[in-house]
């Protein structure tokens, strides 16, 4: 059963036994409450979440292969690169749940066939202030070694929200983009700088054009508007997320997702790369950072 937070004017509802993931978020518009996320089952929505967690590393690894500290380690799910950590379908405990925040927690050494070679926990904590909602990330290494380390927000955002075709305006800022010569969203070297992007101003992404890129320097910020609607939401991410995926397949919804570590990071940082974003995680400490949606009613 989902957990509902709600205020004046957000609601967020979780579902904790898969991935303490989104099934929605909703705000308060002429007094009626507007899905901003495609909601799991509702409109033909075959999404197994609106947003998810991804830990203890974002996005792919490289046939799932990868070496730290001369240790070469094979994970599981090798033909689809490992993809998106192994928290989003693994059920958490609901340590604390109050009307307007909720802490949840994942402890691996709990569960089996965990697909990863050192322990960790991962805490979240969401909460609403206001028209925003703050989701906090702390994944603990519980090994007895250094572990490479990473998390990231995956949310899903509709394209239209009360008009059908509506105009949608994505912005945001990074410095550069991985390549990806192999279309495989496995970068093929290290990240190009000097990349001029149309999303350093507003730009209305067609949905007739699948996008996947991975890009680098990403400031923590950026927007997501529809005009028409009078919405819109703002991003605000620790500087630990210094990485931003950019996902729209032709599908009426796009993700857009501050993430802290480079598809394949593990393989960039044993290559030398230092933009690979992994944190060298010892044993026993733990990396925490925050990602905050604000959203805004404007004019219609």
């Amino acid at each position: 059963m989902a957990l509902h937070l709600e205020n004046d004017t957000l609601q967020l509802l979780i579902n904790p036994d898969v991935g303490a993931s989104w099934e929605g978020l909703r705000v308060r518009r002429r007094g009626e409450w507007l899905p901003l996320l495609p909601e799991p089952g509702v409109d033909g929505c075959d999404l197994p979440a609106s947003s998810f967690l991804m830990a203890p590393y974002c996005n792919r690894i490289a046939g799932g292969r990868f070496t730290f500290d001369g240790v070469e380690h094979q994970l599981a799910d090798a033909a689809k690169h490992a993809i998106h950590g192994d928290v989003r379908m693994r059920p958490f405990e609901v340590r604390v749940l109050g009307p307007q925040s909720t802490d949840l927690v994942f402890e691996s050494t709990r569960h089996t066939a965990v697909n990863w070679p050192w322990p960790f926990d991962l805490r979240v904590r969401y909460s609403l202030e206001g028209m925003s909602v703050t989701t906090r990330l702390e994944l603990t290494n519980r090994g007895t070694t250094t572990m490479p380390a990473g998390f990231g927000l995956h949310p899903y955002f509709r394209r239209a929200l009360t008009h059908p075709g509506e105009p949608l305006l994505v912005q945001f800022h990074s410095e550069g983009v991985y390549p990806d010569a192999f279309e495989t969203r496995v970068p093929s070297g290290p990240a190009e700088y000097g990349w001029t992007a149309d999303y350093c101003r507003p730009r209305q992404p067609h949905p007739d054009e699948l996008l996947d890129f991975c890009t680098a320097g990403y400031d923590g910020k950026g927007s997501i508007h529809w005009p028409v609607s009078g919405v819109k939401v703002d991003f605000h991410a620790s500087p630990l997320f210094g990485h931003l995926v950019f996902f729209s397949p032709l599908k009426p919804w796009f993700a857009m997702e501050p993430v802290t570590n480079a598809n394949d990071g593990v393989n960039l940082l044993s290559s030398g790369d230092e933009t690979s974003g992994v944190v060298e995680l010892p044993a026993g400490d733990t990396l925490a950072g925050e990602i905050t949606l604000t959203v805004g009613l404007g004019p219609v």
